[in-house]
């Protein structure tokens, strides 16, 4: 969770506000809302993808004993903005 200062309209001092993030996805982004209270959120809003890479040598790792896939790359997905948007929209007034 983050918090950004905004100007407040109504009062000469910067109040907080609560800007969520980390692990946000179309499944509890309404919970997530109407619990926090929250009005903004962040989410990568992402999935994955086969590589664009033209050249694939599967006899080398990248490193580390939990090699994620290294053909695969992760890229924001319009469907899931939407789909938060949607979610968000309905929650919030």
């Amino acid at each position: 969770m983050l918090v950004k200062k905004k100007k407040n309209s109504k009062e000469s001092e910067e109040s907080p506000i609560i800007f969520l993030g980390g692990g946000i996805t179309e499944r509890n982004l309404e919970r997530i809302l109407q619990e926090s209270g929250a009005k903004e959120f962040h989410c990568s809003a992402r999935h994955s993808m086969p590589s664009l890479m033209e050249y694939k040598n599967k006899n080398t790792s990248m490193g580390g004993t939990l090699s994620p896939p290294e053909f695969i790359t992760k890229v924001a997905s319009y469907e899931k903005v939407k789909n938060l948007v949607f979610v968000a929209r309905s929650v919030l007034p």
